[in-house]
């Protein structure tokens, strides 16, 4: 089981920062967020559904892996540890969870990609741990 306890930090980045980062981290998926919010949300600051919406980032990464097109993979990966250290328990919740395991479980439904391995270029120590526990979890290795 995940020690969400073992990430929190005091002065730690919430869920909105977290978002804006990740989101930032790659200019083409900025903007393809942008026009999601546009799509889904009047109003995304109050009507927002984060568990959802992380998955159109997950969506983005697995198209861009299966398409060979990484570029920008190695500061998506690291805005992606900056929270993980850094970042609340509910924010990082919402990456384990909601980032990290939707990556996976996309990926898992395509040819091209081993989730196990494919990645882990880009996985930094707690990104790798986290990515690493969701495996076990799912796979009964924990």
């Amino acid at each position: 089981m995940i020690n969400w306890e073992y990430y929190k930090k005091p002065n730690s980045i919430d869920k909105d920062k977290a978002i804006e980062l990740i989101t930032s981290s790659i200019p083409d998926l900025k903007k393809r967020w942008d026009i999601y919010k546009s799509k889904e949300y009047a109003d995304y600051s109050t009507e927002r559904n984060d568990y959802i919406d992380i998955g159109e980032v997950a969506r983005y990464i697995v198209e861009k892996a299966k398409a060979k097109k990484t570029n920008g993979f190695t500061s998506f990966f690291d805005s992606v540890e900056t929270v993980l250290a850094n970042g609340d328990v509910d924010t990082i919740n919402l990456l384990v969870v909601g980032l990290l395991e939707d990556i996976q479980n996309i990926s898992s439904g395509e040819k091209d990609i081993d989730y196990h391995k494919d990645f882990d270029i880009w996985l930094r120590p707690k990104t790798k741990e986290a990515w690493e526990q969701i495996i076990q979890f799912w796979e009964g290795e924990h």
